[in-house]
């Protein structure tokens, strides 16, 4: 009884390790092959699928996409997990004069990491931005290598952010809730600074 389950399995990790696809489809039904292994599929009336939000018009960087998975892999560590607190689950992002900001934390430790990206001088600000950090770096994992414009919603309305990089263009809900104030938490000035070596 477990085999149907263990070969849709199967089949689903092949997909995502094979560098070609092909989706044959017509006449309401669809096959999808790859590496020796083909499954048909059933077609559903377009009309049932939900309309796709519109890009929101707001404020758009430009960074690595390399820059941006080592980015959410140092601030996931600080990130909460517990959903019922969702600002905690969020990375806080806000971009200043050509500077990303981004901060996670679980009201335990707080991470934060600052980053030059590529913006228009003069654009209106977002300010601050939550995204689900889980979901950004779903989503930052499937982008082809390369730059990646990430557009930051500037009012309060749009409730989306969209991710682009080469010919895909992925949207990301944006958070309705506030992020711990925690820069009152750190002084302007220290008596003592000290640099010690990563390794």
């Amino acid at each position: 009884t477990s085999r149907p389950c263990l070969e849709s399995q199967r089949f689903t990790a092949k997909i995502w390790r094979a560098h070609r696809v092909c989706i044959r489809s017509g006449d309401g039904h669809a096959t999808v092959s790859v590496e020796g292994f083909t499954v048909p599929l059933d077609g559903l009336p377009v009309e049932d699928y939900p309309t796709l939000p519109a890009p929101p018009a707001g404020q758009p960087f430009t960074l690595d996409r390399e820059h941006l998975l080592r980015l959410l892999e140092r601030l996931k560590v600080s990130a909460g997990s517990d959903d019922t607190l969702p600002m905690l689950t969020a990375v806080c992002l806000q971009v200043e004069g050509g500077q990303l900001t981004a901060a996670t934390t679980d009201r335990f430790q707080l991470g934060e990491v600052q980053l030059p990206v590529d913006c228009l001088e003069g654009q209106q600000s977002a300010g601050q931005v939550l995204l689900p950090i889980g979901e950004l770096g779903k989503v930052a994992k499937l982008l082809p290598a390369g730059p990646v414009t990430i557009t930051l919603p500037v009012h309060r309305d749009d409730r989306w952010a969209s991710v682009q990089a080469g010919p895909v263009t992925a949207t990301v809900s944006v958070l309705d809730c506030e992020f711990p104030r925690y820069r009152k938490l750190f002084p302007d000035e220290t008596a003592v600074n000290v640099a010690v070596d990563r390794a």
